[in-house]
């Protein structure tokens, strides 16, 4: 006896993704912006990624918040950068799977997850590499011009080198079929 469509599991609306976009990209673009006319700009920027993930409103949009932030001078690790990097790879990812979703679809909550679970690892190791290089990276009062880039060398080689062991061992040691 197969299992009919009651036993595939929880499910949502594929329309929640578009709502999560949505969601996102506008309280980003408040943290990011502020109260401006640009916040203007920014929200139809949400709201035509959102309505229409398959063009790139949302690439556009994290371009003119990661330029606002650089704009606004308030450079480091930052509570905005930590709101900036978070969004803006929720909003690609987000888009991706509503790209592909029927809007009118339901969506079991275990096909969901394994997205889920990468976001949180890649934000995971995204945060601590830039609290790492926006803090050792950042000029010490006294020092050398440039002494920053020495440390931001340092752990972007030391970043790169792990990187590839992480994904070059398991890829060398997978067996052959």
């Amino acid at each position: 006896m197969t299992p009919g469509f009651p036993a595939v599991g929880r499910t949502v609306p594929a329309a929640a993704v578009t709502v999560l976009i949505g969601v996102v990209g506008a309280l980003a673009s408040l943290v990011v912006i502020g109260v401006s006319g640009w916040l203007v700009v920014a929200l139809l920027l949400t709201v035509g990624a959102a309505a229409l993930p398959r063009t790139p409103f949302a690439a556009i949009l994290s371009v003119m918040l990661g330029l606002a932030l650089v704009i606004d001078g308030d450079l480091g690790y930052t509570p905005a950068f930590v709101v900036l990097l978070a969004a803006i790879h929720l909003l690609l990812v987000a888009g991706q799977l509503a790209a592909w979703l029927p809007l009118r679809a339901r969506v079991q909550v275990a096909v969901l997850r394994p997205p889920l679970v990468r976001y949180v690892l890649v934000q995971v190791a995204a945060q601590v590499v830039a609290f790492v290089v926006l803090t050792f990276a950042r000029p010490v009062p006294g020092s050398a011009p440039g002494a920053g880039a020495l440390w931001l060398g340092l752990v972007g080689g030391v970043a790169a080198v792990l990187l590839a062991v992480a994904v070059l061992i398991p890829l060398l040691l997978r067996p052959t079929r």
